[in-house]
Order: structure tokens, then C-alpha cells, then sequence
């Protein structure tokens, strides 16, 4: 997963959870308001309904049900509630007609159940008869899930505002970011390239006219001066071993073969090193296609992805056995597969997942893919294009 991925991910985690926090805080304080604000209007209602029953003339105690029914046919629906009138049989006189209010509406049940407080049905008596009120909470619940979804709707907007805005902004910091990282790599490799040559002709020259001399000395001194010859002996000795060092250093700062005779002679050449120095891992190389199209640039930052792979199969994986395909067609795939433990990277060694961020970034930069798995060894897979444009 690329970093641009990451952040994006990351304000997606932290918006949902503050998304998630603040829904249920509005749910939790939406059953708290009705639930008060139906109390009240309970309080409201049934006190307004027993000053009505007990207004009746004193010889009869309270009113009969169709004063009642005539109440409050001519009252409406009254604060939320569903009143019934009954006579003294139970039959229902008069049943509250439907709120007008957002008629047809109904708020999700799931919602329903969560915010709904407890219903409470309040009776009361009327000459031969009764009065049922049950609170109808219906249309409160409806305007707690409008005023919810109305706010899910715009923490939705301001999510997708603000994911938009920092998937731009890390795009463009990390478009900038990789072309400095690419400038910089690009004057690392010429740098390199430099005294890789300065090592090579200089110091290469030197050293193998220092064994010349040395050699023609110890020759010359073998039967007449025996320590002379034993001391010149010992320079051409050493003076190998510096040359050798010398070459491994220039192969190791920048490898001349891949300027000198391409891609596919300095990955030959790098994979036959390795199996040199590390004869307990068997490496196999396949190229397929041309690699004379390729371009500089491009040329060096493949051989230097199969290079880091290959020390981190000798550094890390405990491999046997590890192969590295190159396919050169539209694009330039790099395939290298261990069967090594995978990827167990300890967490004070940084070397081997800094390896794998630069090389992750250098393909990005040249507009390439880079992907790597870490099951049953390690397999990393590298796309780079054949040429790298001067604008890129």
C-alpha cells in the first residue's frame, strides 16, 4: 500500500469514528428529549382532561362520555397522544384521529427501538365510563431521525471533502517529494558513476603499475637478493588484494559493465557475484526479451532493485533457493522469489523495510509498479517502463 493509500485510510478510520461517536451521542441525547418532552406533555394533557371531567355541574360528579366525545371531536388531536373514550360496556365512542403532521412517515424501527421510552397508558373515569391516553411518541422519533440523518448526510459531505482534500495534497507532496527524490537519486548514481571511473582508470592504473614494478623487481632480485625479493614479493601480493578491493568497491559504487556492455551483462555479472560469495544459496537468473532499448536511468534502477533483493535474501530471508526473472516487453518486469521464513522484519532493524520503501518509491518515480509478498518467502514484483521521459 502506497503512503498517498495509507493517509487516505487513516483520516477514513478517524472520521468514521468520530462519524460513529457522534451518532450515538445524538441518539442517546435524542431518548433523553423526547422522553422528557413526552412526560411533560403527558402532565399536560391529563391535567387538562380531569379539569374538563370535573367541570360538570356538582349533582352529577363528572361528565358523561359523549360530553367528552363532544370535546374533543370539536378540540382535535390533542399534544401527541391517542385518546379513547369508552363507555360503560368498553365500547369505543371516540378514538383520536392521526397526527397531520408527516403523515405517512415512519422513522426505521431500529431507530424506533433505541430512542422510545417506556409507553405509560393513563386512565381515567367519566359518568359510565373512561378515558384511555397513551402517549404517541411517533412523530418526535420521526423529527430525531430526520434532524440524525440530516447530520449523517452532512458528516458524509464533509468526509468526502476532507478525503478529497488530503488525497490531493498528499498527491501533490508526494509528486514533489518523489521528483527531489529522484533528482537526488539521479546525482547520486552520476556521483557514483564519477568516482566509480576515478577509482577504475586512477587508482586501477596505479595499482597495477605498482605490481608491474614489483613484479619485475622480485624477478630480478630472486637468486641475488633474497629479502629484496621476499619484500617485493609481498607488494605484488598486496597490491592484488587492494586491486581486488578496488574492483568490488567500484562494482559495489557503480557497476562499468552496465555502461559498457548493458543490462543484461551487469545483472549476469551481479547474480554470479552473489552465488561467489554466498555458495549455500543457489540462485537462477532468466532474461527474456531485449534489453538494449532500455534507458539509462531506468537501466540502473533495476539493477539496483535486483541488487537490494538479493542482499536481503542473504541478509534476512535464510533462503536456499531464490530466482530472478526478467521480462522485457512493453515494460520491464522484475519477478525475484525466495523460499525463505518470509517476511519477519525485526523492529530495530530498519535496513530491510527501508529497502523496500526506496525501492517502492524509486518505480512509482519512474512510473512504475512495485508489489511484494511476504508468504512462504519473499516474492517481489517490479514494472518499470523501457524509457523514462524528459519531463518525468
Amino acid at each position: 500500500m502506497s503512503l498517498r493509500s495509507t493517509i487516505n485510510w487513516l483520516i477514513t478510520l478517524v472520521m468514521l469514528l468520530f462519524i460513529i461517536t457522534l451518532t450515538a451521542l445524538q441518539i442517546e441525547s435524542d431518548r433523553r428529549s423526547i422522553d422528557a418532552e413526552m412526560q411533560a406533555a403527558t402532565r399536560v394533557t391529563v391535567q387538562m382532561l380531569s379539569n374538563v371531567i370535573s367541570s360538570d355541574p356538582p349533582h352529577t360528579g363528572s361528565v358523561s362520555p359523549q360530553v367528552m366525545v363532544a370535546f374533543l371531536e370539536h378540540a382535535g388531536r390533542i399534544r401527541a397522544h391517542d385518546i379513547t373514550v369508552n363507555d360503560a360496556s368498553g365500547r369505543s365512542l371516540y378514538t383520536s384521529p392521526p397526527s397531520p403532521y408527516k403523515s405517512g412517515r415512519m422513522a426505521p424501527h431500529w431507530f424506533t427501538a433505541l430512542v422510545s421510552p417506556q409507553v405509560v397508558t393513563t386512565m381515567l373515569s367519566v359518568d359510565s365510563g373512561s378515558l384511555q391516553i397513551v402517549p404517541d411518541y411517533s412523530r418526535m422519533v420521526l423529527d430525531a431521525w430526520d434532524e440524525l440523518f440530516n447530520l449523517f448526510l452532512l458528516s458524509l459531505a464533509l468526509f468526502t471533502l476532507l478525503n478529497g482534500l488530503v488525497f490531493w495534497f498528499a498527491g501533490r507532496a508526494l509528486k514533489d517529494n518523489r521528483s527531489w527524490m529522484l533528482l537526488i537519486q539521479r546525482h547520486i548514481e552520476e556521483e557514483r558513476r564519477k568516482l566509480a571511473l576515478e577509482l577504475h582508470d586512477e587508482v586501477g592504473q596505479s595499482l597495477t603499475a605498482i605490481k608491474t614494478i614489483a613484479t619485475t623487481l622480485a624477478n630480478r632480485t630472486r637468486d641475488q637478493q633474497p629479502q629484496l625479493h621476499e619484500a617485493a614479493q609481498m607488494i605484488v601480493t598486496v597490491s592484488a588484494q587492494m586491486y581486488d578491493s578496488m574492483h568490488n568497491m567500484v562494482r559495489q559504487l557503480r557497476p562499468l559493465v552496465l555502461d559498457q556492455l548493458g543490462l543484461q551483462a551487469a545483472l549476469q555479472e551481479l547474480v554470479a557475484t552473489h552465488q561467489a560469495r554466498h555458495p549455500d544459496i543457489q540462485l537462477m537468473l532468466s532474461i527474456s526479451g531485449e534489453l538494449v532499448r532500455v534507458n539509462a536511468e531506468v537501466g540502473i534502477a533495476a539493477y539496483r532493485m535486483v541488487q537490494e533483493c538479493l542482499t536481503n535474501i542473504a541478509r534476512h530471508a535464510g533462503a536456499t533457493k531464490a530466482s530472478i526473472m526478467v521480462e522485457a516487453t512493453g515494460s520491464i518486469t522484475i519477478t525475484v522469489q525466495d523460499n525463505g521464513h518470509g517476511a519477519r522484519v525485526h523492529p530495530n532493524d530498519t535496513s530491510e523495510r527501508f529497502g523496500l520503501i526506496g525501492m517502492r518509491e524509486r518505480a512509482e518515480g519512474l512510473g512504475g509498479s512495485f508489489q511484494w509478498q511476504g508468504e512462504n518467502g519473499v516474492k517481489v514484483v517490479v514494472s518499470l517502463p523501457l524509457q523514462v521521459t524528459e519531463q518525468r
